[in-house]
């Protein structure tokens, strides 16, 4: 659920209740993203990086966030390749990672890695698979900044529209 305050000029007035309306379902949205990503069960959906099928691919020997971009073709690769669900997977990525994704090299020589935007990925594609940024992967640099992932299995279930109400009352829940 969400909570919004407004003074009831500012709903009067204005297109307000759609704004909220709008924010409200953005900000479910992205909490429930976090979720899927790095939840921590019991209660909540277990997310992709905690659950116990999560393959880490390790860095390579060497590698440090400041040279990501020589090593991240040869880490896409070894991640695609321990895929056992190709066909569904996406690469999910920290927004904050993309500049070493779009500068990555292979062997010495630059060679674009996320191929150009198509009808099946809004935003290009990552070794061959849909790539989606997405806030709720972790920070650069962390386990999980960069993860390919078969959300086949996942369902999200909505029980209806949005319900909003309001009260003129400051503390009416």
């Amino acid at each position: 659920g969400c909570v919004v305050f407004a003074s009831a000029d500012l709903v009067e007035d204005s297109d307000a209740d759609r704004f909220i309306a709008a924010a409200a379902v953005r900000a479910i949205q992205r909490r429930m993203e976090r979720r899927i990503v790095r939840g921590l069960g019991g209660g909540e959906p277990l997310g992709i990086a905690n659950a116990s099928a999560t393959i880490v691919q390790a860095i390579e020997s060497g590698q440090d966030i400041a040279n990501t971009a020589l090593h991240i073709t040869t880490n896409s690769a070894k991640m695609v390749a321990q895929l056992l669900d190709l066909d569904s997977a996406v690469a999910l990525v920290n927004p904050d990672l993309l500049t070493s994704l779009i500068t990555a090299t292979t062997n010495g020589n630059a060679r674009d890695l996320i191929t150009p935007p198509d009808a099946g990925a809004p935003f290009g594609r990552l070794a061959t698979r849909p790539l989606v940024p997405n806030y709720a992967a972790p920070r650069v640099g962390q386990v999980g900044d960069l993860m390919f992932a078969s959300l086949s299995d996942y369902v999200v279930i909505t029980m209806g529209d949005l319900k909003t109400d309001m009260s003129i009352h400051v503390r009416f829940l």
